[in-house]
Order: structure tokens, then sequence, then C-alpha cells
């Protein structure tokens, strides 16, 4: 891999973040709390690794290589369970927090163990997910399936900078989850962010006076 400026790449992640927290305001209002939440960890990487960066190495490039062992772990999974919200409407509690437990578990195993395997299973685990959605989301047309598709496999490429190790496999990681980020908040944050069984039971509770005469 090309060794790229570290600094330069850290101020581009947080403002990605910064960007996609001001975007999830046109989110519905379940989608739009996993989209900040995925904000905040890539925010919080970021900025792990301008201080490593700033500080040249040593104990922060440590610990900015444990934020992003669970950062990505954790924020795939955030992502698709927003998509999820985008594509067929709020999951269960117990089906989102078993996945949000699962996914920080094995985060923290990286972040302890130091291997990389722990947090690339969660990540390809999201990306498939997302790559479902994303087909599910083509039978309704327009750009949210293209951009989900896209997002799907940046982080896919993520996983692999992930798997790479070191400084380099760090800088290239936050590039691809970057892309993922806004690729995914983009799909998430449309105007007609309504799923089509949402609106069919919407419809069909309507009085019959607003359905119009018969």
């Amino acid at each position: 891999m090309v060794t790229l400026p570290a600094a330069p790449l850290a101020a581009m992640l947080g403002f990605a973040a910064l960007l996609v927290g001001l975007m999830a305001a046109r989110a519905r209002a379940p989608a739009r709390a996993y989209v900040r939440f995925a904000a905040a960890l890539a925010l919080a990487l970021a900025l792990a690794e301008l201080t490593a960066s700033l500080a040249g190495g040593g104990t922060t490039a440590v610990f900015a290589s444990a934020v992003m062992a669970l950062v990505a772990a954790l924020a795939p999974a955030v992502l698709a369970l927003a998509a999820t919200v985008r594509v067929s409407g709020p999951p269960g509690a117990f089906p989102a927090a078993a996945a949000l437990v699962a996914a920080c578990l094995c985060g923290l195993e990286a972040t302890a163990t130091g291997s990389p395997f722990f947090a690339f299973a969660p990540l390809a685990l999201a990306a498939l997910v997302l790559m479902v959605l994303a087909l599910k989301l083509r039978r309704r047309g327009g750009a949210p399936a293209l951009y989900l598709a896209l997002g799907a496999l940046a982080l896919l490429a993520a996983a692999s900078a992930d798997m790479a190790g070191g400084t380099d496999g760090t800088q290239f990681f936050g590039i691809y989850f970057a892309a993922a980020l806004l690729g995914i908040t983009l799909a998430v944050t449309r105007r007609s962010d309504v799923p089509l069984e949402a609106r069919a039971v919407k419809f069909t509770r309507q009085p019959f006076f607003i359905r119009g005469r018969r």
C-alpha cells in the first residue's frame, strides 16, 4: 500500500462524520438515531487517528488501532440497522439489541486480542445484509438502492484494509469507511423514506371519508 498523510485523512473522516450528522436530520426518527450513532463512532475514530498522527505514534497509535477495531465491528452493524429502517421499517427491539451487543463484543475481542478477524466477521456480515437490502430496494427504483450497494462495497473494501493492518491499513480503512458512511446515509435520508408496507398500512387505516366517496 501507498503511505498517505495521516492528519488530512483523519480530518476528512471527521468532516464526513460531521456532514453525516447533519444529513441525518432528514431521516426517519429510528434511522436518524442509528445514523448519528455511526457518525459519532466515525468522529471518535477520526479524533483518535488525528491524535496519533500529531503525537508521532507510540501509545496513541495503539489506542487508534484499538478504536478502529471497535468501530470496524460496531459501526457497520449500526448502519445495517439504519438501512433496515429505510427498506422494511424499524426492526424489533430484541433483534436490534442482539445485533449491537454481538458486534460490540466482537469489537472488544478484536481490541483485546489485536486480531482483526473478530472485527472482520460483523463487518462482512453487515455488508452482506446491506447488499440484500439494496436488491430489495432496487425493486422500487431510484438512486437509494445504488447508494446502498456502493456503501456495502465500500464496507467490504474497508474490511480488506482492516485485515491488512498497520498504519496503511488504518488510513485506507478511514477512506473506505467515510465513503460507506456517506453512501448509506444518502440511501437512508431520502425524502421518500417510508417503506411500502408502512404506506399500505397507513392507507388502510384512513377513515372512509378521507379515501373518497363511492
